[in-house]
């Protein structure tokens, strides 16, 4: 999106004004800033004349929230170590600015339930239902929506239901509205939708692996003093300091991350490398950020005003600890440089076994079956409660998803990945999810991994 002008000086006076008043108000609530730096609770900022906030507890949902609030208001909604996109109401809808607006389109909503939809029996797809508003009160729209590479042109007609494939699979939807200036507002799925089949087929297996280095997420932290270093030498350590695993710059996928990274080494994080950065050349601050492990890109934790290549376009492109060594800077001066942060892999190796079975039952719409893992070196015993989803595609190739505990205690996420081919494959991924969905990984064999011994068998209808 490209902004005029005009549009530019009104973002950044909406987002300056309420930045700075609520950073004001917050001085003044240490107990509600202490649990939002440790991630017990999210922000709910207010915007328009009199910016205000509200600490939302893990469990509450924004919406509910704004549903109760003065609908004169525009709110906003975001955590405290995001730099969120932020929208004045006041500024925006005000006659000169509405009809010039360009992305007229700017809230959309996917509603789906457990990001799983059913085929009929007849064979028909179910739908994904999807709701919009636009500050141009006027404005007429059209919409199309994406399920990978399978895309519905849906028209004029609202409110649109977008048709899910006939197809059993997991997928990717994105859906689109366009305005009649010429504004297009976007939404995709916060997880993949599965379309299942409850008659596809179900699955059975057992046997073991070789639990590769890695795979449980274990590891280790160390920081590294070195005045003036260029992100590249640091990278360049960071990953020849094995001492016998792989190792790499810090990534921070998570607040529980960042929190727990800043209980081993506080005010020291301040001017050290982190594993971030941007591909050469990018001209745009806030794209194409990347961990030097390709792992996903979600959670942010921006420091006030950054990321901002402070000396030109693409003149920041590496990820640096700040302001006391709690958020984050684009860094492109080696003035401010003072080190890096190494991480390393946990490096346990050694024969992980597994047995399942996930089949629905006559009528059902969620599988049953169990599902058990031990990683014997670990200690590691998980074992499944209760299934969500299974997905059957063809004679070779299955997928399911639950929920289990490990040692018989706690709650956990899985997902196994399952090939009956030759050879047959095995997957398992067992994660933790916080209130703002951010996932803390737990075990994860990363790759359809052949087994060492015993089988798999997908029984197709």
């Amino acid at each position: 999106m490209e902004l005029n002008e005009k549009q530019t000086e009104a973002w950044l006076i909406a987002i300056e004004t309420a930045w700075t008043r609520i950073f004001e108000m917050l001085r003044e609530e240490p107990a509600a800033l202490a649990q939002i730096a440790s991630g017990e609770a999210s922000l709910l900022f207010e915007g328009g004349s009199e910016p205000g906030f509200a600490v939302l507890q893990p469990g509450q949902v924004d919406a509910e929230v704004l549903e109760e609030l003065d609908g004169d208001r525009q709110w906003l909604a975001g955590a405290l170590n995001h730099l969120g996109r932020f929208f004045d109401r006041e500024v925006l809808e005000r006659p000169k600015w509405r009809d010039q607006w360009f992305a007229g389109v700017y809230h959309l909503d996917l509603n789906y339930e457990g990001f799983k939809v059913k085929r009929s029996d007849g064979g028909s797809a179910g739908v994904v239902d999807f709701s919009f508003t636009d500050p141009g009160s006027g404005d007429t729209h059209t919409a199309t929506c994406h399920w990978d590479g399978i895309t519905h042109d849906l028209g004029t007609a609202s409110p649109w239901s977008c048709d899910a494939p006939d197809t059993a699979g997991i997928y990717t939807v994105t859906v689109e509205v366009t305005d009649d200036d010429g504004g297009v507002g976007s939404a995709t799925a916060e997880a993949l939708v599965v379309v299942y089949d409850p008659s596809g087929g179900f699955v059975t297996g057992g046997g073991w692996i070789d639990s590769p280095a890695g795979a449980l997420e274990d590891n280790s932290y160390e920081l590294v003093w070195a005045d003036g270093i260029s992100w590249v030498d640091a990278n360049a350590a960071a990953n020849a300091a094995t001492g016998g695993c792989p190792s790499h710059l810090v990534t921070i996928t998570s607040p529980a991350e960042q929190a727990a990274l800043y209980d081993l080494f506080g005010a020291d994080l301040q001017g050290k490398w982190y594993g971030g950065f941007q591909p050469a050349g990018e001209p745009d601050p806030f794209a194409n950020w990347q961990w030097v492990t390709g792992e996903n890109w979600f959670y942010t934790n921006w420091a006030d005003g950054e990321p901002n290549d402070a000396y030109g376009a693409g003149s920041e492109q590496h990820l640096l600890g700040w302001e006391l060594g709690w958020t984050w800077n684009d860094e492109g001066s080696l003035g401010n440089v003072t080190g890096y942060v190494v991480e390393h892999e946990n490096c346990l190796t050694g024969k992980a076994t597994f047995g399942f079975v996930s089949k629905y039952k006559k009528g059902a719409t969620v599988p049953t079956g169990n599902t058990e893992f031990q990683f014997h070196a670990s200690g590691l015993n998980f074992h499944s409660s209760s299934y969500n989803w299974l997905v059957v595609t063809g004679s070779d190739d299955a997928r399911f998803k639950g929920v289990g505990t490990i040692n018989g205690e706690g709650e956990y996420k899985f997902m196994i990945w399952a090939g009956d081919d030759d050879p047959d494959t095995f997957r398992i991924k067992i994660w933790t999810e916080d209130a703002l969905g951010y996932e803390t990984i737990v075990y994860d064999n990363g790759m359809d991994q052949a087994l060492g011994g015993g089988s798999i068998v997908i029984h197709t209808k």
